[in-house]
């Protein structure tokens, strides 16, 4: 049987990388991406149009850009978001006190104590372009995972490797249609939860004073893999 290029992209992670190996691709394919802007498509009319309706990236997009982006590019990008607001800005009425932007600043406080940040204010007109790109990066290497774990080799790989996220694996079990793919995602996940706790255990046992001189063992970083399953790596944001 022929497989895509992604199947082995994730064989491959499998094997060497540690971590979610969703979260691993994903990231790689956004900072990809993001450099095939910055190089290929800052000039371009329909990107500009995209990223000014966008109000630009979202604030962990716009924190990676900054790191690989030209001045001149991001200028002229910011520019014209800036014209944007700008211009959105200029058109809000300033209403009473009992109506108006003082009713919508009130309703935006009692949001933002609720939880809620976005008051509806200025807003952009389409998502950020990396987060967009960022979902379909997911879909795609979610589809490939579900689909190769019906292929033995495959299944065994995947039991070997530093499993799903808990955002991925939640993802993947809603998407899986078979039984079998779907007690080989829940089991593998079972396990690991099993062996994580046991280590977290030894960790919180070695802070004992008893115990604290004792050599640290395989929990080491137990805390940090523990955390690093729970929410997913950083710059997927699942919330």
């Amino acid at each position: 049987m022929e497989h895509s290029q992604t199947y082995y992209d994730l064989l491959d992670v499998f094997k060497e990388a540690s971590g979610c190996p969703i979260c691993h691709l994903t990231l790689q394919g956004v900072q990809a991406y993001l450099e095939s802007l910055n190089y290929e498509y800052v000039n371009d009319p329909g990107f500009r149009a995209e990223i000014e309706s966008a109000n630009g990236f979202c604030p962990s997009h716009a924190d990676e850009w900054l790191h690989i982006a030209h001045v001149l590019g991001t200028a002229l990008i910011y520019q014209a978001v800036l014209k944007r607001v700008s211009h959105d800005l200029e058109r809000l009425p300033v209403g009473r006190r009992s109506g108006g932007i003082w009713a919508r600043f009130i309703s935006a406080v009692t949001a933002t104590r609720a939880g809620v940040t976005d008051c509806g204010i200025v807003p952009p007109a389409r998502a950020c372009p990396a987060c967009l790109r960022r979902a379909e990066l997911e879909s795609m290497f979610l589809t490939v995972l579900l689909q190769g774990l019906e292929d033995p080799p495959f299944g065994a790989a995947y039991q070997g490797s530093s499993l799903l996220c808990l955002p991925h694996l939640r993802q993947a079990l809603c998407l899986a249609e078979k039984d079998m793919t779907f007690s080989v995602l829940r089991d593998a996940a079972c396990e690991r939860n099993a062996m994580l706790e046991a280590q977290l255990a030894e960790v919180i046992r070695k802070h004992d004073y008893r115990f604290h001189d004792e050599p640290v063992g395989v929990e080491h970083d137990a805390v940090a893999r523990s955390v690093r399953y729970i929410a997913g790596a950083p710059g997927i944001d699942h919330r």
